[in-house]
């Protein structure tokens, strides 16, 4: 191990914070632009749904994000400030295809917002309001201060421009034809109005007042909240204070929203009102009994309708009557639930977005029209793996290739996660059908590119369906198909013609549609066809008993060239040509043969000689063989009736089979397919667990598909579904397009309420999920505060589950053999409440069995509790640790020993700790513990002394997140102020070569060797890897880690040689200097 690391990205961050609609690409095409953390994405707005358009990353958290149009414009302009507060106004520019920084700058000063926490919090939503004129933008930085930003070179009269505050403005309009040029720094200004023993909530611009008037809500020192008319004086640089417009207002009042004109006036949200305020009218005031309004979007352009959505999902419509220019009434109508929102965008048509970073993002419709059937449908959902606050990585089908199980969401829209990296399938088409045992595509010709029939063979019979005007329809024939019969093999051959056989024959007939039979050969006597395989010009059938014809096609004619008969039964052939000299036919038959489970290859002749045989370590006989070629490598590869694939290497010339390797890729029988992908041959592995096979460094790699149970697979090509496939599932037949290859495919889990730990548990095949359970009632002995439940690791529903209550909660779960144990336990921390008469809080170790019980004629795993222990404190972390159990008991750490008899955890050891601890990791007699205030702590066991003792810590006081530790001096760290960290112990002799002078008079420090800003807070660390499994090559568990981020970002960070380190560094940095960054961002900063 080293502390050179490569951090990638493997799942960008998925939260919603920000999204705004309108004319940013053109005047008149219509733009959805969301703000992800760091990232912009922006989509078109297409009849068909949202059309991602164009992605980007931003070198800072966005902090707050506006859409408007500058005066004399066509299109509009994007305002963006960080939580830094860097800000810039962004266009795009159609000639170039490209965004464009159009003014930058820095709204405080760099050494202060460093330090400041509120500049520090990650993606905190900075409240700025754009002036209707579209001349001034207002932000709020300081607490007491507004700030005014121009939206353009010429925004302040003359004597403003003489007193405002400097700032850096840097105009990216650079030359593009010298990308090594830096941009030109310019003068700008910003302006800072002071609002004096005023703490700043919200502000808005008010349309029906003259320009550069604000509503501002604020708190007087003495948190009384009040709502006051603001004027920009242009002359004294200052706002006038105006009348006061609502006074006393309850605390929980904290969101203004500005109407349009002619309405113009604004709306203040609380927990039970929302009032409409504008000077000079009446109030008017509606009650609302949904939870919390966390976000708006207008729906129609006076303002009278306006959208709002709640922190328990609910999605309600504020609907107000204007008489005269004034409003008449208000009114709340409840849609319906949705995503918890954190922004809304209003799209048209009455289709709007809801952003979340607490649960799915969603594409939804107001159905005002026909409420009986919903007033508010979900057309789309979006994945949003945040926040995550846990995960695992299981190798759920042992086949080599972990997958992610992450506890993802906040309240209604908790849920498990399951991340796999393979292809994914998008599903066009399905046809419900039964009974189906293979599936193949024909051609107009061999050499078209689509297809127009798809032949469906069953037990008895086949069945045509027929692909025009991009419609699948019944076909009552084809040419002389014979559909009275099984169908074992149907293609286009090279000469035009269409071969195909049945359990009868083999027939070859014209290809079109009205075609007639050209020649038919029978087997002899009563004798049965039971395979076959076929190519451009050649044709290998059995007759059972061992017995082997081959065919050629001349003029139209079976050609028998030759027959032999075998020692076993064959149980499949394939004749795929691997010479790119003879691309249409093969030299070489592969044979997979069951009585004795074997493969054997033979020449293609006239006496169909056994060139080479290889039995098979197995009694399971193979069910699909294939030859084909990847990378200029040939390959044989057997796939059995239990799952596993054998692949050999290949010389098509001798026929000679080397470098046997064996992978699982399911429990049912596997069927193989080749097909093209971008130029390259791939292999479908059909089976229940269905798999891509491909090549990569002359090395085969396999990738999970997220279908599940196909049996057989073909292509099926057409001119709108290029690349796609028709696949022969359990009870249907899907047709559908292939996507990337190696990509992260998330699959959703519903649970009952919010996930917050998991445990995996290998031997009873179960997790354990640690529940909490939010409510709006009163808090009561009775109030259920969480759970501990199992689930199956297949099937993932609930076989057991706990609920607590009396004020005490779970807070951690982990899967645990004891030491001299042969039992798997799991281990539930908890933490009670300190109630008025009590003096200290409280805390158990449960110790659970998971055990089958029978119920209902069925065996049920359920959960038995075996031992547990009351501790002082409340227990906030567990961790195994050489077949102890180490626990987190408020401001210590303990350890404990396992009884099995009678059970009982027993203490060793404890230590004191400074704060709160929130992670733990160990490796070997190491113990390393991150804190929330004074970062990190190593401790050491000492089994002789059964002691724990202080090694070392860290000299840098940070806010830890997370942590893992790679061996007794390296540990990777997460902080909270989105940095991921590398530190390092001095080696205990390197510490005892040190003069007496210079040696350690402490315990020595943890030094920072290594530091990454990642712009995110990583919740979990865990070791582990995703990626394609080779059989060659298993992913090992400890040497690289996996992180997840509170906004549902995956990435990993592997070991990399120092050189590779050093060049990739000099790469980075020389990216930087090079690249003109989005908003004139400093990637130093």
């Amino acid at each position: 191990m080293n502390y050179y690391k490569y951090v990638v990205t493997a799942q960008k961050a998925t939260a919603t914070h920000f999204a705004v609609q309108g004319n940013f690409m053109g005047r008149n095409e219509s733009n959805l632009i969301l703000g992800k953390n760091n990232r912009l994405e922006i989509y078109r707005l297409t009849a068909d749904g949202l059309k991602p358009t164009l992605e980007c990353n931003v070198y800072g958290t966005i902090g707050g994000m506006k859409l408007f149009r500058p005066i004399g414009r066509q299109q509009d302009h994007l305002f963006i400030i960080t939580t830094r507060f860097n800000y810039c106004i962004l266009s795009f520019s159609t000639s170039k295809q490209e965004i464009v920084t159009d003014e930058c700058g820095t709204l405080y000063d760099r050494d202060r917002a460093k330090q400041s926490s509120y500049a520090m919090l990650p993606a905190a939503s900075i409240p700025c309001s754009i002036d209707p004129s579209n001349r001034f933008i207002a932000a709020l930085v300081r607490p007491s201060s507004i700030t005014l930003i121009g939206t353009g070179r010429q925004f302040f009269t003359q004597s403003d421009v003489a007193q405002v505050t400097p700032a850096r403005r840097m105009s990216m309009k650079t030359s593009y034809s010298n990308r090594r040029r830096r941009p030109v720094v310019e003068t700008g200004e910003y302006i800072n109005l002071p609002l004096r023993d005023k703490f700043v909530v919200a502000l808005v611009f008010v349309a029906s007042e003259p320009s550069a008037t604000m509503m501002v809500l604020y708190d007087n020192p003495l948190k009384q909240r009040f709502l006051q008319l603001f004027k920009y004086n242009s002359t004294h640089q200052k706002l006038e204070a105006g009348p006061v417009v609502l006074d006393r207002i309850e605390d929980d009042a904290n969101m203004l929203i500005a109407l349009p004109e002619p309405l113009g006036g604004v709306l203040l949200i609380s927990r039970q009102y929302i009032r409409f305020l504008k000077p000079g009218h009446a109030p008017k005031a509606v009650g609302v009994t949904c939870a919390p309004i966390t976000s708006y979007t207008l729906i129609s352009q006076d303002g009278s309708r306006v959208l709002f959505g709640s922190n328990d999902g609910q999605i309600c419509m504020l609907v107000m009557l204007i008489e005269q220019g004034a409003v008449a009434s208000m009114g709340v109508i409840e849609l319906g639930q949705a995503s918890i929102p954190s922004c809304m965008a209003f799209l048209g048509s009455d289709v709007f977005y809801i952003g979340s970073i607490k649960g799915d993002n969603q594409l939804a419709y107001l159905n005002l029209q026909n409420p009986a059937c919903g007033s508010l449908q979900i057309l789309e959902s979006y994945p949003n793996l945040g926040p995550i606050s846990d995960f695992c990585v299981v190798d759920l089908d042992k086949q080599g290739q972990t997958q992610i199980i992450t506890c993802s969401g906040i309240g209604n829209d908790g849920s498990l996660r399951i991340i796999r990296n393979g292809v994914g399938l998008k599903q066009i088409a399905s046809i419900d059908v039964y009974g189906v045992d293979n599936v193949w595509a024909l051609r107009p010709a061999y050499d078209h590119l689509y297809s127009n029939v798809l032949v469906i063979s069953f037990a008895l019979e086949t069945r045509l369906l027929s692909l025009e005007n991009e419609r699948i329809m019944p076909l009552a024939g084809h040419s002389a198909i014979v559909l009275d019969s099984r169908t074992l093999a149907v293609a286009n051959l090279i000469d035009g013609a269409i071969i195909q056989v049945t359990d009868k024959s083999v027939r070859l007939m014209e290809p079109h549609a009205a075609g007639a039979l050209l020649d038919e050969w029978s087997p002899q006597g009563s004798a049965t066809i039971t395979v076959a395989a076929l190519n451009a010009k050649q044709c290998v059938i059995s007759v059972g008993k061992g017995m082997l014809f081959a065919f050629t096609v001349k003029n139209y004619k079976l050609d028998l060239i030759g027959k032999t008969v075998l020692e076993n039964e064959v149980a499949c052939i394939d004749l795929t040509p691997i010479d790119d000299g003879f691309p249409y036919e093969s030299s070489i038959i592969a044979v997979g043969e069951w009585q004795q489970p074997g493969v054997r290859l033979l020449r293609f002749d006239s006496q169909l000689l056994s060139i080479n045989y290889e039995p098979l370590a197995t009694t399971v006989m193979p069910r699909s063989i294939l030859l084909t070629r990847m990378e200029d490598i040939c390959y044989l590869l057997v796939a059995l009736g239990d799952g596993q694939v054998y692949n050999f290497k290949l010389d098509p010339r001798f026929g000679s089979l080397w470098d046997s390797k064996r992978s699982f890729l399911g429990k049912l029988p596997v069927s193989l397919s080749a097909f093209e992908l971008n130029g390259a041959t791939h292999v479908f592995a059909a089976s229940d667990k269905p798999s891509i096979i491909h090549s990569r460094n002359q090395k085969l790699a396999y990738s999970n598909v997220n279908v599940k149970d196909v049996r057989r697979v073909s292509s099926f090509s057409s001119p709108s579904m290029s690349d796609a496939f028709a696949l022969v599932c359990r009870h249907r037949i899907v047709i559908g397009q292939m996507e990337e290859i190696q990509k992260l495919h998330i699959t959703k889990i519903p649970v009952a309420n919010v996930p917050k730990r998991i445990a995996y548990q290998e031997a009873t095949h179960t997790f354990g999920i640690v529940t909490e359970k939010l409510g709006s009632g009163s808090y009561t002995t009775q109030t259920t505060t969480g759970g501990f439940e199992i689930l199956d690791d297949q099937k993932f529903n609930v076989l057991d589950r706990l609920y607590f209550k009396n004020y005490e909660r779970p807070l951690a779960a982990v899967s645990i053999l004891f030491e001299r144990e042969s039992v798997e336990y799991y281990a539930i921390a908890t933490g009670k409440d300190r109630l008025p008469k009590e003096h200290l809080d409280s805390g158990r170790i449960m110790i659970f069995r998971v055990q089958s019980e029978l119920e209902l004629g069925q065996h049920q795993q359920k959960l038995t509790l075996v031992a547990q222990l009351v501790l002082p404190g409340k227990v906030l972390h567990l961790q195994l640790f050489k077949g102890q159990l180490l626990a987190i008991v408020g401001a210590n750490i303990r350890m404990f020993e396992w009884h099995p008899s009678p059970p009982r955890l027993e203490p060793i050891c404890s230590h004191s700790l400074t704060t709160i601890t929130t992670s733990i990791s160990t490796y070997g007699n190491t113990i390393v513990i991150g804190d929330a205030l004074t970062s990190l702590m190593v401790l050491n066991y000492d089994p002789e002394q059964r002691c724990l003792e202080e090694l070392a810590a860290d000299e840098k006081a940070r806010e830890i997140s997370s942590i893992a530790a790679f061996n007794d001096s390296l540990i990777v760290g997460a902080s909270r102020d989105g940095r991921l960290f590398v530190t390092e112990r001095m080696n205990i002799s390197a510490q005892s070569q040190l003069p007496t002078s210079q040696a350690p008079l402490e315990d020595p420090l943890l030094e920072t060797v290594s530091e990454w800003h990642l712009g995110e807070i990583v919740q979990k660390i865990h070791f582990g890897m995703l990626g394609s499994k080779t059989p060659e090559n298993k992913p090992s568990n400890r040497g690289n880690l996996i992180y997840a981020t509170e906004n549902g970002g995956i990435g990993l960070i592997a070991d990399i040689p120092e050189e590779r380190f050093k060049l990739l560094y000099h790469m980075q940095h020389n990216m930087t200097r090079v690249i003109e960054s989005i908003g004139g961002l400093n990637h130093s900063e």
